[in-house]
């Protein structure tokens, strides 16, 4: 999910835009790895963090200055549901969000159903073996490479 955050600083009112892509978790501060840089003494190097859980945005405060949704303090855990019209506030910063609509969701062809999938053409080993790697995570992967090159190795050191 794409979310475009409003940042604006409490010192000199400018607003800035960044976008950001939320994944397993956004987390925002002073550390290099913010993707918004939030510059201020009493901002953590990791304050604030977003996540997706069950089709809604979460926030929770991962500071010891705090972050407030609405005036009304986030706790730690479980963190506090947000939407668009919330304002977020962080020591020197106000953020406000919007989901930005998948672009990719809109441009790809709509799916066929298995029948119509089928009469379209055989698909060729590429993509079959393309569907069959897009099933599985990235550890999976992992998993299974060091599977085979672990059995090659086994495989070698019998024959020889």
């Amino acid at each position: 999910m794409q979310l475009e955050l409003f940042v604006t600083s409490k010192t000199d009112n400018k607003v800035q835009s960044f976008r950001c892509e939320l994944r397993d978790r956004l987390i925002l501060g002073r550390g290099p790895e913010s993707p918004v840089p939030l510059e201020d003494s009493a901002i953590s190097r990791e304050h604030l963090a977003f996540w997706l859980e069950a089709g809604a945005i979460f926030a929770a405060d991962l500071s010891n200055n705090g972050s407030w949704v609405n005036g009304t303090r986030i706790p730690r855990s479980p963190g506090s549901r947000v939407a668009e019209q919330d304002s977020i506030e962080v020591p020197g910063y106000e953020i406000r969000f919007r989901v930005l609509p998948d672009t990719a969701a809109e441009t790809a062809p709509a799916s066929l159903p298995p029948a119509a999938a089928q009469a379209s053409g055989p698909a060729s080993a590429g993509q079959r073996l393309s569907a069959v790697a897009g099933a599985f995570s990235g550890l999976e992967k992992f998993l299974v490479v060091l599977a085979l090159v672990s059995l090659g190795l086994l495989v070698y050191y019998l024959g020889s």
